[in-house]
C-alpha cells in the first residue's frame, strides 16, 4: 500500500473539506492526493487529516507561548476529543507525527489493543478531562509540557496544509501574539503566484488597527511580494476576529483572544472543580457503626462483624471501653473482601481477679 507524508495527509483532509464548503470541484492533482489511501504511520488520510483541524483552530502561532496554559490545554482537549480515533494506533501515531508526547501525559486513557476499551475510556476522559486539566497539580507539572507540543502540532499541520489552503482560497493569514497581554500581533498574509505585479489588500474586516511598519493600512494596500506581515493591535482586551479582503479573495478569520477570556475561563472552571471537590468531601463524611457487647471475665472474647449501610465502604474499625472495669485488648480488626463490612475481636485477659464488662465495637464507613 502506498505511503504518505502527514502533509500530504493533511492537505488530503483539507482539500475534502474545502471543496465540500464551497462546492467547488478539485483539481486533476488534488483529486489524485485525496484519493492516495495512507500515511505511514498506518493512519487514514481522512484520520490523520481530522487531527490537523482542531489544531490549527483559531490561526494562532504561539511560538514564544505567550498564549495562557488554558488556551494550549484546549487546543489539546480539542485534538484528542474531536479527531475521531478509533484506535489506540491511530492516536499514538498522531501523537508521533505531531510531535505530542502522548505518554508523558497521565491521561487516564487505556492505551490496549482492544478498540473498544480504548473508546470507551478516551470518551470517559474527555467527558471528564476539566477537572483533571485545570487541576492545579496537573497544571503546574505538564503546562509547559502541553504549551509546547501544541505549538509544534500547529507548526506541522501549517506547513502541511498552508499550501492547499492557498490553492483553494488563494489568500491564507495566521496571527502570533507579540507580547503576553495579547493586544498586539504580527499577522502573516500568504497570497498565491497567479498573476505578475502586485496584490492588493483592499480592506480589514474586523476591529483592530493594522499596520505595515509605523504607518497604518490604507484602505487599499499594494504587496509586491508572496508574504507580508503585519503589526495589529486591539482597541481593547476583547477577543477579535479579523478577515482580509485581498484581490484573491477574502483570508478565512484569524482570532486575536484576549487575555481576558482564558483568566476568567481558568477562575470559573477552578471554581467549579473547587465546588465539585467540596461537593465530594461532604458526601464522603464518615458514618460510625456501632455495637456494645459484655465481654466475660477471665478470658472471654468477644468477635463481631459490623455492617456498613447501603452505598458505603469499610474503611477501619476497632474497639473501646464501654464501661470499666474491663480490661480487653484487641485481637483482631480487619475488613470484608467486598469492604461491606469490618471485623473486630476483643479478648479480656485471662484470671479471675480480671472482671467483666461492656466493650463498644465500631466500623468506619464512607460513602462509595
Amino acid at each position: 500500500m502506498a505511503k504518505l507524508s502527514l502533509a500530504t495527509a493533511c492537505a488530503s483532509f483539507v482539500l475534502f473539506n474545502l471543496s465540500v464548503a464551497t462546492g467547488q470541484p478539485l483539481a486533476p492533482d488534488d483529486q489524485r492526493m485525496l484519493r492516495s489511501p495512507s500515511v505511514g504511520s498506518g493512519l487514514m488520510i481522512r484520520d490523520i487529516g481530522g487531527q490537523c483541524n482542531p489544531v490549527l483552530q483559531g490561526n494562532i502561532y504561539d511560538k514564544n507561548q505567550y498564549l495562557s496554559y488554558d488556551y494550549h490545554a484546549k487546543r489539546f482537549w480539542r485534538w484528542a476529543c474531536e479527531s475521531n480515533f478509533s484506535t489506540s494506533q491511530q492516536m499514538e501515531g498522531s501523537a508521533a507525527e505531531l510531535g505530542i508526547p502522548l505518554k508523558s501525559l497521565p491521561l487516564n486513557i487505556n492505551f490496549s489493543d482492544n478498540s473498544y476499551s480504548f473508546q470507551q475510556s478516551l470518551r470517559n476522559w474527555c467527558q471528564s478531562s476539566s477537572s483533571q486539566i485545570y487541576d492545579e497539580a496537573f497544571r503546574s507539572r505538564f503546562s509547559q509540557t502541553i504549551s509546547s507540543a501544541m505549538t509544534d502540532a500547529y507548526s506541522r499541520c501549517v506547513t502541511a496544509t498552508k499550501e492547499v489552503l492557498l490553492n483553494q482560497y488563494g489568500v491564507f493569514a495566521q496571527a502570533e501574539p507579540e507580547n503576553q497581554a495579547l493586544d498586539s500581533f504580527v499577522v502573516t498574509l500568504w497570497f498565491r503566484d497567479l498573476k505578475p505585479g502586485a496584490h492588493k489588500i483592499h480592506n480589514v474586516a474586523g476591529s483592530a488597527d493594522c499596520y505595515v511598519g509605523d504607518t497604518k493600512l490604507p484602505s487599499t494596500y499594494d504587496v509586491n511580494a508572496n508574504t507580508i506581515a503585519l503589526t495589529c493591535k486591539k482597541p481593547s482586551a476583547a477577543g477579535v476576529l479579523l478577515s482580509f479582503n485581498t484581490d484573491l479573495g477574502r483570508t478565512p478569520a484569524v482570532d486575536l483572544p484576549s487575555s481576558q477570556d482564558s483568566i476568567i475561563e481558568r477562575l470559573r472552571n477552578d471554581l467549579n472543580f473547587a465546588k465539585y471537590r467540596i461537593s465530594s468531601l461532604e458526601n464522603k463524611t464518615p458514618n460510625y457503626v456501632t455495637i456494645e457487647e459484655t465481654i466475660a471475665s477471665g478470658g472471654g472474647v468477644v468477635t463481631k462483624t459490623i455492617a456498613c449501610p447501603p452505598g458505603a465502604k469499610a474503611m477501619g474499625g476497632g474497639a473501646k471501653i464501654a464501661a470499666e472495669p474491663v480490661s480487653p485488648y484487641l485481637r483482631e480488626s480487619y475488613p470484608s473482601d467486598d469492604r461491606n463490612s469490618w471485623t473486630v475481636s476483643v479478648g479480656n485477659f485471662a484470671g479471675d481477679h480480671r472482671p467483666a464488662g461492656r466493650v463498644r465495637l465500631f466500623a468506619v464507613c464512607y460513602p462509595s
